[in-house]
């Protein structure tokens, strides 16, 4: 019978990738327009006067169907853009993929994602630059570019991930850091638990040797034991997820997933067996004696324990932190969701990847949008440049940009803030209103340093004196609100202990170009969509508007990103503590048990415990260092680009948690040792 810690890898060589090509196909459910196999991005407009994309339905249709191939235009919806996207097609061929999806719709597997076919017709006048998915090959795609631009609209061609295949070549674009530490640290477990299970298991080999089992036999009565478990393992968990799935989405794309977790699966098992393979063609070349007796001198065993044990703390050390950052993710967007009261309604205004492109009117319109709306006490700027006032040295000069830590965030923002968030002073007052001609900087104690690089940046280099700057100080102990972020998770959501830096309404102390980039990032923020419709209608930049987007919505879609991958986090976190405790057993019993003889006659003899394990125990020292030296490396070179939830202090932290995993993996080895070495003394297997 196959040991138990062998028997539990088998098993979870089925459970793990089936959950890891889950969380993998989710990913790839998202993307839109499913099974197309090239984009064209139409990138500018080459002719002059106004041009949309109904002018593009007639040649387009006429492409379509000569080629015999489906192209449409993805759109998101304007009041719920998170979850529900309109795709505007045009069939090829009346039988086809698109035709089917025209007629009778079409399910993701997420049902919280709604994805509605709608002929290309109805797109209405709206800027033709931006993605188009086509279901053909390169030369459909080709087609229709070259369609487009006899409007004259130049583009390129790429490859479209549409295709479950397509995960084999982008795999890692929807694998994701979170999800591929989880793969390749449960992946790693599992080599260690059946290569150190069969390695322990050289006494049952060398028994088999005596009986006359061949290699081939051995190995064979191994691996059709190892076949039971996986077919039990397997049909368990297809009828315990499928029962799941179909309360779940009724068996959308079912098909795909069973083609992803299969091969998921299959690579999972395929390691799992090739390290089977090795550990057991090595463990039959331990000496016949020594191997019934529990003795060899595997060098080798040892050897590669320790290697693998390497590569497991390394990586233990760093799914801990991920997994400390994920918490504080977790805890941080918690707390916001509390502060979205303040601002139930308020919006962002999503621009189309091609934004302005070559029409520097249209650039302009929408700058002037986000500077009116903001002046008008429709719109709050928000924006924390704690990472750009951190960064020292003059971009372009040649001097190296060095990057420091400052003892508080620094928040920019409009006057407009102060009316929609409770901001105290010194005294304990609400601050309602600030200098009408002056940038305003509120600092709470302690916070001088910061106070002074947001002031210098709120003058953009140029003359102090051009902008008269006024300090105040504000009351400590505050969480600063910052509207959420249009697309980056990690950063922080409330800022505690932040300098305020305040720009008064109808002053021109941005340039003009910032107004528009801080609106396609998301730091301008409308108080309610109305009210950015009809800044959109009035400055006449529709055409460009890929959806108004609700911010508290799209907070609440961040803060079940950032809980899911806590709980990939945690995961990865018990398996790779899993790798440090097996490993930590695997080496201290190949060490005792190679050194059975020396070990039990120094002790009979008196000798310290600690002499017979000094190998191990200053390799598994070394080890302790490298981990440690490891982190404070890559706590130094990594620290701008951690969540900001670390507040400037995530070296601190790598470094700390390095530490941890550190004298974690040294005491298990240590008890390991114990164990093993008490085990041999009470068996008295040395002479056995």
């Amino acid at each position: 019978m196959l040991p138990r810690l062998v028997r539990t890898a088998y098993v979870l060589g089925v459970v793990l990738p089936a959950f890891l090509a889950l969380q993998l196909f989710l990913a790839f459910d998202e993307v839109e327009g499913a099974g197309a196999e090239f984009q064209v991005v139409a990138q500018q407009i080459s002719t002059d006067g106004r041009l949309s994309a109904t002018d593009l339905a007639p040649v387009l249709q006429e492409t379509a169907v000569a080629a015999g191939a489906d192209i449409g235009m993805v759109s998101f919806d304007m009041s719920d853009p998170t979850h529900h996207k309109h795709v505007f097609a045009i069939a090829g061929t009346s039988d086809g993929e698109v035709a089917r999806r025209l007629a009778d719709g079409y399910r993701h597997f997420s049902p919280q994602i709604e994805e509605e076919y709608r002929p290309f017709a109805d797109i209405g006048d709206v800027d033709p630059r931006g993605y188009y998915v086509v279901w053909g090959d390169r030369a459909d795609a080709e087609a229709f570019l070259a369609a487009m631009g006899s409007l004259g609209i130049t583009g390129e061609v790429a490859p479209y991930p549409g295709r479950v295949g397509d995960l084999v070549t982008d795999g890692a674009a929807f694998l994701g850091p979170v999800t591929g530490t989880a793969a390749a640290v449960s992946l790693l477990a599992l080599v260690v638990m059946v290569g150190g299970g069969v390695v322990m298991s050289a006494e049952s080999y060398g028994v088999q040797r005596l009986q006359g089992r061949s290699f081939g036999v051995a190995l064979r009565r191994d691996l059709t034991e190892a076949g039971r478990l996986v077919a039990l393992s397997a049909a368990v968990t297809a009828l315990v997820g499928g029962a799941v799935l179909w309360f779940f989405n009724r068996g959308a794309r079912a098909g795909e997933l069973l083609v992803v977790v299969l091969a998921v699966v299959a690579v999972f098992l395929g390691v799992i067996v090739v390290a089977h393979l090795g550990a057991a063609g090595l463990a039959f070349r331990v000496p016949v004696l020594a191997a019934v007796k529990g003795q060899f001198s595997a060098g080798w065993a040892l050897g590669g324990i320790l290697g693998i044990r390497v590569v497991g703390v390394l990586l233990a050390a760093g799914v801990a932190f991920t997994t400390v950052q994920s918490a504080m993710q977790v805890a941080d967007r918690s707390a916001e969701q509390e502060r979205w009261a303040t601002a139930a309604d308020a919006v962002y205004v999503r621009l189309s990847g091609q934004m302005g492109g070559d029409d520097p009117e249209l650039e302009s319109r929408y700058g002037a949008m986000a500077h009116a709306a903001v002046d008008d006490g429709d719109a709050v700027l928000v924006d924390d440049v704690t990472a750009d006032v951190s960064t020292t040295g003059t971009p372009g000069r040649g001097a190296p940009r060095q990057t420091r830590s400052l003892p508080c965030p620094v928040l920019l923002v409009s006057d407009t803030y102060l009316d929609r968030q409770r901001v105290l002073d010194g005294s304990g007052a609400r601050v309602t209103d600030v200098a009408d001609d002056a940038v305003t900087v509120l600092a709470p104690p302690g916070c001088e340093e910061s106070a002074r690089e947001g002031a210098a940046y709120a003058t953009l280099g140029g003359d102090p004196d051009s902008n008269r700057l006024v300090s105040r100080e504000m009351a400590a102990d505050q969480d600063q609100f910052v509207y959420g972020t249009l697309d980056d998770v990690r950063g922080a959501a409330l800022l505690h202990d932040a300098v305020l830096v305040v720009l008064p309404s109808g002053t021109d102390v941005l340039p003009e170009p910032f107004w528009g980039g801080y609106l396609t990032t998301g730091n301008i923020v409308f108080d309610d969509a109305a009210t950015a419709e009809r800044y959109v209608a009035e400055h006449e930049v529709g055409s460009i508007v890929n959806g108004i987007w609700s911010a508290r919505q799209h907070s609440a879609a961040q803060y079940a990103e950032v809980v899911k991958d806590l709980r990939i986090s945690l995961l990865s976190l018990a398996v790779a503590v899993v790798v440090m405790v097996v490993t930590a057993v695997s080496v201290s019993a190949v060490h005792v048990r190679r050194s059975a003889q020396l070990v039990y006659v120094r002790y009979i003899t008196g000798w310290p415990a600690w002499y017979s394990h000094r190998l191990v125990l200053l390799l598994e020292l070394f080890l302790a260092a490298l981990v440690i030296g490891a982190g404070a490396v890559l706590g130094q070179q990594a620290a701008r680009l951690q969540a900001a939830v670390f507040a400037g202090q995530a070296a601190q932290w790598r470094l700390g948690i390095a530490v941890a995993v550190a004298a974690l993996a040294v005491c298990s080895v240590v008890l390991g040792l114990r164990r093993a070495t008490t085990r041999l003394i009470a068996s008295r297997s040395a002479d056995s």
